[in-house]
Order: structure tokens, then sequence, then C-alpha cells
């Protein structure tokens, strides 16, 4: 039955939305980690930081997105 099956996270995106990364700087860690989880299971790729000089090293290492977005 295909109503049974799981969906996945993906699934309910809006065709065109791809996937994408992100860089997110959190001190909290709890909030961090929820974040990271909810991003990664809608698809994403997600590089964490606990703060700017965290964010800065990650930028400067490679290993994050260079289009940074802050929220409102």
């Amino acid at each position: 039955d295909v109503a049974s099956e799981p969906v996945p996270p993906h699934a309910h995106r809006p065709r065109g939305a791809g996937a994408a990364s992100v860089l997110l700087v959190e001190r909290d860690a709890a909030l961090r980690a929820l974040s990271t989880a909810t991003l990664r299971a809608a698809g994403h790729t997600v590089v964490e930081a606990a703060d700017a000089a965290c964010a800065l090293a990650a930028l400067e290492a490679g290993g994050a997105p260079r289009r940074p977005v802050a929220p409102p």
C-alpha cells in the first residue's frame, strides 16, 4: 500500500527548490543540533559553527557556502 510507505522529508519541497549548502551559526548547542538535524532531514548540507570566529574559519577553509544569508 503506497499510503503506508514513508515519505522522504524532501518530497514536500516546492518544485525547482534544490538542496542548499548552509553555514549555520548558533551559540546554543541544543538549538544548533536541532536546526542542523532539521536542515539535513530536508536534504541540505550543513556546516555548523558555534560563533562568528568558527564561521569565518569554516569560510576560509572552504568548507562553507560563500553567499551568507542572515535571518530577518
